[in-house]
């Protein structure tokens, strides 16, 4: 049978509990938008296939009849043709558990929830309703385009356009779940509030649609990580962008987890981040325009899985800003790369300034700028240098051995004498050029020289010294450019 006001119920009758008096289960025209909490409110969407007047009840307190003070949900509410919302309120004293609602649909109205009536229906639904002070885990099914997640007070709230799905207090919800209806969803998480994440997780499922998930006033790091407190499904994409700064934490398997066909769309802001937990898989890929927007794809070497982001920075390495040459290491060959482009710059007489991407018509797949301002200077050359100094640190101490020695001694490596010496030697010229007027140092030095140095410092005998440092020779003289750079 179809929805209330079919007329399968008309003058029967007969008090039924579960199901209507006729044969077959023709409960489809009442669906619950939230779950039934103690001391809050709640929301149900009425389908009519017809103009009526609906009343309805709520065993509250479980003792088998809806005759109690405050069971009757709503009385003599006109309801068109169509979906009619009503909103009600579950009292205090609600008893947990399963318990049965009903809805009588009249020409004119009952006043009771049993009895004959001539015309209208009848549906009976086995509900649950939850303690509002004790945890336990909450399903939520989105009826509307758009929702939010949000903290009001010392409440977790849905809220739709039009009505809060959900309204209960922090300590009610131990996990919640959202799960989007069957067209295009946007979900957004705003914890601008507070956090919203109850203590064991929540769960995002995007729908049948196109679908979203807006991130939205900070409160950490999202973490969609396998050891992460959220598992999102179904995205299309995430968007990070907010006056607030946020931090999004994957791995492989949340963008498995994520996407059906290991794809999804990250938009960040201009100090947002994504942090790639296992970031020895991951690598900056192809680069695309799109509409007028410069896309870079991040991709796992091992699975395949891809992001595809939108970040103002585009020659800052999102997986790792100090992985110059985006190899997925940070060793000497990034401090060059550096020491090249600047010098390069220099003796073009040109900007330290980087290029807008979308001027560039060959993408050279190098990211100078791990500093982020949009310029190749030597602080970025600095920034280089420390992580180089650090990853050579931890080797040591993984290694049992100890290096008190400064950034410049570690990045000439374990070499003695003359090779350690002459890759010091490279970077200290670098560093210790005039400020230009902007602040910045002004690389001045001979690259040629200092390329070789770094290069030679990095062999583990005069031999390899010297191949390493005609390497680097050729490169710089080799190495080009596009012309807008």
């Amino acid at each position: 049978a179809g929805p209330l006001a079919d007329g399968d119920d008309a003058g029967s009758g007969t008090t039924t509990v579960g199901v209507c008096s006729v044969a077959g289960d023709d409960e489809d025209g009442v669906s619950f938008d939230d779950m039934l909490v103690a001391c809050n409110n709640s929301n149900l969407t009425v389908t009519a296939t017809q103009a009526g007047v609906l009343d309805a009840w709520i065993d509250f307190n479980g003792d088998g009849d809806w005759l109690d003070a405050g069971e009757k949900i709503t009385s003599g509410r006109a309801v068109q043709a169509g979906a009619n919302a009503v909103a009600f309120t579950v009292p205090t004293n609600a008893v947990p558990g399963e318990t049965v609602a009903r809805f009588r649909l009249s020409p004119n109205g009952l006043s009771l929830p049993t009895g004959p009536v001539n015309g209208g229906e009848v549906e009976d639904y086995v509900v649950t309703i939850r303690n509002g002070q004790s945890a336990g885990p909450v399903s939520v099914e989105l009826v509307e385009s758009a929702s939010t997640l949000l903290a009001v007070g010392g409440n977790t709230v849905i809220r739709g356009n039009s009505s809060d799905l959900l309204n209960v207090p922090h300590g009610s919800v131990e996990r919640l779940e959202i799960h989007g209806n069957l067209g295009n969803n946007l979900i957004t998480l705003d914890q601008s509030g507070g956090n919203v994440i109850p203590p064991g997780g929540l769960s995002v499922h995007g729908g049948g649609g196109e679908n979203w998930l807006n991130v939205r006033g900070a409160d950490g790091p999202l973490n969609l990580a396998a050891d992460g407190n959220v598992t999102a499904r179904n995205l299309h994409g995430i968007d990070l962008r907010d006056v607030s700064v946020n931090q999004l934490h994957v791995d492989a398997q949340a963008i498995t987890t994520l996407s059906t066909n290991g794809t999804v769309q990250v938009l960040g802001g201009e100090k947002d981040a994504i942090v790639f937990r296992d970031q020895a898989q991951w690598r900056i890929g192809a680069t695309s325009v799109v509409d007028g927007r410069f896309v870079r794809q991040v991709r796992n070497v091992i699975g395949g899985q891809v992001f595809d982001t939108e970040f103002p920075h585009a020659w800052q390495n999102l997986v790792n800003p100090a992985d110059i040459d985006n190899n997925g290491t940070v060793n000497p060959g990034d401090i060059i790369s550096v020491i090249i482009e600047l010098t390069r710059l220099h003796g073009l007489g040109q900007s330290q300034g980087l290029p807008d991407p979308l001027t560039v018509d060959v993408w050279p797949g190098l990211y100078f700028d791990p500093n982020g301002n949009n310029e190749v200077t030597p602080s970025d050359l600095l920034f280089v240098i420390n992580a180089a100094a650090e990853v050579a640190q931890s080797r040591f101490i993984l290694s049992g051995e100890t290096n008190d020695g400064a950034a410049s001694d570690v990045i000439g490596g374990s070499t003695s004498g003359d090779t350690s010496t002459l890759a010091s030697e490279g970077v200290d010229e670098a560093l210790s050029q005039p400020l230009s007027s902007s602040g910045e140092k002004v690389a001045s030095f001979d690259s040629q020289s200092a390329a070789s140095n770094l290069a030679a410092g990095n062999g583990s005998d005069a031999d390899e010294a010297g191949d390493s440092a005609e390497a680097a020779d050729r490169a710089l003289a080799n190495w080009e450019l596009d012309s807008a750079i």
